[in-house]
């Protein structure tokens, strides 16, 4: 149903205000709305179906995707998990902590997008706040101003720099080079990086995780969970795969084909097959399920018991 040309405008802000009231209100998903104010407007001719779509080829939209694949790919292989407890394990203050993340952060998103590098350090920080009973907002609030401030240095960092670059190719005049921009981003990184290890540290609000809060409150659970043929953790020792020293956690059984194990030596190789039973609060039990490879092995709804207890 096409609208008169004259109507083009009003509709397409119609739209827009839409969009942001339905985002306000967390109506539904950010991209079901999108692909839905795009399907509107191609119905009703204020753009065609190529311009709706155009942006899926876009190089820097697909660079933004691809990146997104690397950033899972380190987070399975355990590279991010061990590049943070060896870069950022052996610090315990707010301040040195930002400090380490701005060494590392800035210059990683300076060459990756900003969005995968802050999905691949999250759950490190978050693990790394929960270990030294920092409230997540502390640090979780730096790194992502810090991949900001490093995303502004080179036209990679960041997935609007690609975009724009994209829509300058596609009308026809010379594109952006890699460090068109540094001469103003590598300033505005550093100023910003000393703002946020002076002043900003005093700004940042102390705010608990709700499963904390939960945790705070409740008693210690126990839960069961199988360690899968494709998991990193197999031919690992438990102290080598970071099962010895889990914050608000402990490995207190292993069955293995109906042998139980316990007390678990830190020594102990792990194996497919295996099911490890773990007793601890409920904000570190979540945290079990972002390893690769480790599944729960029972209905998830219940709490479980050792082999011990049940007999």
């Amino acid at each position: 149903m096409h609208v008169p040309e004259s109507w083009h405008a009003a509709l397409t802000l119609g739209v827009v205000a839409a969009i942001f009231l339905a985002l306000v209100r967390n109506a539904a998903a950010p991209d079901f709305l999108f692909l839905g104010a795009a399907v509107v407007l191609v119905l009703t001719g204020v753009i065609t179906a190529e311009q709706a779509f155009a942006g899926f080829a876009n190089p820097g939209v697909l660079t933004v995707a691809f990146l997104f694949v690397v950033a899972a790919g380190l987070r399975e292989t355990g590279l991010l998990d061990a590049l943070g407890r060896t870069v950022l394990g052996s610090t315990k203050t707010e301040r040195g902590l930002v400090a380490r993340l701005a060494a590392l952060v800035l210059p990683m998103s300076a060459f990756l997008n900003n969005t995968p590098v802050v999905a691949m350090f999250v759950p490190v920080l978050i693990s790394w706040s929960r270990k030294n009973r920092v409230a997540p907002s502390k640090v979780l609030m730096p790194l992502s101003f810090l991949t900001i401030l490093g995303g502004t240095c080179t036209l990679i960092g960041t997935s609007t720099n690609l975009v724009v670059n994209g829509m300058i190719v596609s009308a026809g005049m010379p594109g952006l080079g890699l460090f068109d921009i540094a001469a103003v981003g590598v300033p505005y990184a550093v100023i910003g990086t000393a703002y946020l290890l002076t002043v900003g540290q005093k700004l940042l609000p102390d705010r608990k995780e709700m499963l904390e809060q939960l945790g705070e409150t409740s008693r210690d659970f126990l839960v069961e969970m199988l360690v899968l043929p494709h998991c990193r953790l197999i031919g690992q020792t438990v102290e080598q795969a970071g099962l010895r020293h889990l914050p608000g956690l402990f490995l207190i059984e292993i069955d293995r084909g109906g042998e139980e194990i316990g007390p678990v030596d830190p020594f102990e190789v792990l194996q497919a097959g295996d099911r490890l039973t773990f007793t601890g609060i409920v904000s570190s039990i979540v945290e079990l399920e972002r390893i690769g490879g480790l599944a729960p092995a029972g209905d998830p709804s219940y709490e479980v018991a050792p082999r011990a207890q049940r007999r």
